[in-house]
């Protein structure tokens, strides 16, 4: 078994990831609110239903698997002069998709936000929706304030 599986917290998480994910750049939430809103595409890396609940203001759902010629076909021309910057819920799938990205075309500065959504709504960051999308229950409990896990959209 994976050691993020029992990972109890999203710094035990993102520390898994930096293992196992070796040649991806990471930046937390103070470093990416410094970025130029302008020089940056957001992807969210989780299901379109945890989409629906919620996401990063201005990010761009993409399916975790997709391929990287799927990827680079779809935003190549998107991501010149760009920094591009990953999130799902903790940062795995985004870290995967990175590194498989990389693999591909390493000619564009791709980035993790550290700690994901769950991270950023730990912090009481703005999130475009009405709560966080858990991917599933257990690992909801990385979600702090419990009313903000949705399972699905709230009218």
């Amino acid at each position: 078994p994976s050691s993020l599986a029992f990972a109890d917290d999203l710094d035990d998480i993102h520390q898994s990831i930096i293992e196992k994910y070796t040649d991806v750049e990471h930046v937390n939430a103070s470093q990416y609110e410094k970025l130029n809103a302008e020089d940056v595409l957001i992807f969210d890396v989780r299901e379109k239903k945890e989409f629906a609940v919620s996401h990063l203001k201005n990010a761009l759902q993409i399916d975790p698997d997709i391929t990287a010629k799927e990827f680079f076909a779809e935003f190549g021309d998107q991501l010149a002069n760009k920094k591009a910057v990953f999130y799902c819920s903790v940062g795995r799938r985004s870290s995967r998709l990175i590194e498989r990205l990389e693999d591909s075309d390493d000619s564009f500065d791709m980035v993790n936000l550290e700690g994901g959504i769950f991270r950023w709504a730990n912090d009481n960051r703005s999130i475009s929706g009405t709560g966080v999308h858990p991917y599933n229950w257990y690992w909801s409990r990385l979600i702090e304030d419990k009313s903000q896990v949705h399972y699905s959209p709230v009218n």
